[in-house]
């Protein structure tokens, strides 16, 4: 069942130009499909940078001085899709240090110990 078709009012987004031009298309008609809004990468209503790489001083795109967007895999955009609402960004940040990055998680028969060292060490890499 798609999501209501205001799910994505409050998304303003920017879909990075270093990834495949096919692939920005694809994204960006996921997420207008939801009721999200393209914007320019300047404009102050940005929430949320598509991007599979950090930004650099000497990247091809910077976010403005100021700007709280946050950067995002192309994961975030389709997963928000297929669950129907915008997820967390953190859980899908492009940094590759975050190794779990855009990864869920799940434990059983484990003692409580191994299950909590478990859980801080994935959500401190970037999963959930």
């Amino acid at each position: 069942m798609p999501p209501p078709p205001d799910a994505f009012a409050a998304v303003f987004f920017f879909v990075s130009r270093t990834l495949d031009p096919t692939r920005c298309t694809e994204l960006t008609d996921t997420l207008v499909s939801t009721g999200a809004t393209a914007v320019p990468l300047v404009d102050a209503r940005l929430t949320h940078l598509i991007t599979a790489s950090l930004l650099t001083d000497d990247a091809l795109e910077v976010l403005p001085e100021g700007s709280s967007a946050s950067l995002v895999t192309p994961t975030w955009a389709e997963r928000s899709r297929v669950l129907g609402a915008p997820l967390a960004a953190e859980h899908f940040s492009p940094d590759p240090a975050m190794l779990f990055s855009g990864v869920t998680v799940s434990a059983v028969d484990l003692g409580q110990a191994d299950t909590e060292l478990l859980s801080t060490a994935i959500t401190a890499l970037g999963g959930q």
